[in-house]
Parts: structure tokens; C-alpha cells; sequence
């Protein structure tokens, strides 16, 4: 396999609505999603997804068993109406391969 990589695209929303954070990686084993403030709710199309730590520290993770050539995935991520009325909030993607090895990059959701 190749070197570990992961790209990712943001969304524009209206407040109130999902935003979707869609995600590419090569190499990967596990990939985090992070700086997801702590009330957001999130879904996901992959079963080995873990929501848990949203509530308590701001991330969510990806994994799979054994490292995968390429990846496509998304979370869908719901801000409350009430708190998030607009703001451009950056989240941080970060994918590892089964050695370690990480590669990072940055997405924006933008609420308007």
C-alpha cells in the first residue's frame, strides 16, 4: 500500500440543518474526526463508527479491520438550531494507517 492520505470537503448550511462532511483516504486503517463541539449530534454510513466521545471530547473515529486500500465515507453532522446560528467552524480530519503513520488535513462548516 501506499502513503496514508486523507481529504475531506465541508458544506454551507442554514441553521438548523445537517451539514455533511465527506471524506476520501488511501492507506487507512482509522480516521478522527475532531473540534466537534460537544452538543452537535452526528450519524454516519459506516458500522464500525463510534459517536461516544462527541459528548464528552469533541471527536468521533472511523476504523476499519485490516487497513483499506481507499475509503469513502461521510458524517452527518447536526449543529442545534438554537445555539449555532451562523459562524464558519473549522474541523479537523486525520486518517492513520496501521503503522502509525497519519496524515492530516482541515474542513469548514459553515452555517449561515
Amino acid at each position: 500500500m501506499g502513503p496514508v492520505s486523507v481529504s475531506a470537503t465541508g458544506e454551507e448550511i442554514d441553521s438548523g440543518e445537517v451539514g455533511t462532511i465527506a471524506i476520501d483516504g488511501t492507506s487507512v486503517e482509522a480516521i478522527r474526526i475532531s473540534a466537534i463541539w460537544t452538543d452537535w449530534g452526528a450519524t454516519d454510513d459506516v458500522a464500525d463508527f463510534d459517536d461516544d466521545p462527541i459528548e464528552t471530547n469533541g471527536y468521533c473515529e472511523f476504523a476499519w479491520d485490516p487497513e483499506q486500500d481507499s475509503v469513502s465515507t461521510a458524517l452527518a453532522v447536526t449543529p442545534p438550531e438554537a445555539t449555532y446560528v451562523g459562524g464558519a467552524f473549522q474541523l479537523t480530519i486525520t486518517a492513520e494507517d496501521s503503522e502509525g503513520k497519519t496524515d492530516e488535513t482541515t474542513v469548514i462548516l459553515d452555517i449561515t
